[in-house]
């Protein structure tokens, strides 16, 4: 699995200001492996279409930061492959 935004450093050289698009994936399931699925279906999805590192990606969901962080861990992603998120249904 790749990032659909480019490697680190062009992520970290284009702050979310800098982005010309910004896709938020917004996803809830009470089953987690859907939860990773999903996600990584979406990213792929964008992946295939050759969108550059101008765009970014939220992820907003109901849960928190770190049930964010630990899920998207254990689908084999990292948290800095998004520019934020939207936690607890935005309550964070």
């Amino acid at each position: 699995w790749a990032p659909a935004i480019g490697n680190r450093e062009e992520r970290s050289n284009t702050p979310i200001s800098g982005r010309r698009q910004i896709i938020v994936i917004s996803v809830d399931s009470v089953n987690k492996e859907d939860l990773v699925r999903i996600i990584r279906n979406a990213i792929e999805v964008i992946h295939t279409q050759n969108m550059s590192s101008s765009t970014g990606f939220v992820l907003s969901t109901s849960l928190t930061k770190s049930e964010i962080n630990s899920l998207l861990l254990s689908g084999g992603m990292l948290p800095t492959d998004f520019d934020a998120f939207i936690c607890n249904s935005g309550s964070n």
